[in-house]
């Protein structure tokens, strides 16, 4: 499967807001979010990186969203749509990412379910490394996260 990484834009936030709703049902961004996002990927303190995985028949199969401040980089969110897993997008999207803020950005941090065993397995393949824990972090369901980091310099 042919897998093109490209920025996000506006017209695409429907699809994107969609796919957030199927994969985050009680907990996910709004169009508005998106709209925010979208409109500061040119910024110079407080930058988004917002890319998108697609495939050679232009669908839309999933995101990453991320900012960088200084030289860290946060991951907000990655999301690929059900039908799509599995197939390294996750990991395509990641790859991208990191392209994206090579030479800016010493780290790359995120936050996941403690649950949420296969972002875990797929984090741990691509050398994130576990560096902590906040309690109680998600919302609908209550549940502690797990907070690791990458280094990329």
């Amino acid at each position: 499967m042919l897998i093109n990484i490209e920025s996000v834009s506006i017209e695409d936030i429907p699809t994107i807001a969609d796919i957030e709703k199927r994969c985050f049902p009680y907990d996910y961004w709004n169009e508005k979010s998106f709209e925010y996002a979208v409109n500061h990927m040119q910024d110079i303190s407080y930058r988004y990186i917002f890319l998108k995985a697609v495939s050679e028949y232009t669908q839309t199969m999933g995101y990453i969203i991320a900012t960088v401040v200084a030289d860290d980089c946060e991951v907000h969110n990655v999301a690929v749509d059900i039908p799509f897993r599995r197939k390294r997008i996750a990991e395509t999207l990641f790859k991208q990412l990191e392209y994206e803020v090579y030479g800016i950005a010493s780290n790359i941090y995120l936050e996941v379910r403690k649950s949420n065993i296969s972002a875990l397995n797929l984090y741990h393949k691509i050398n994130f490394q576990i560096v902590g824990e906040r309690k109680n972090y998600y919302d609908y369901p209550r549940e502690d996260a797990i907070l690791m980091v990458k280094s990329i310099c």
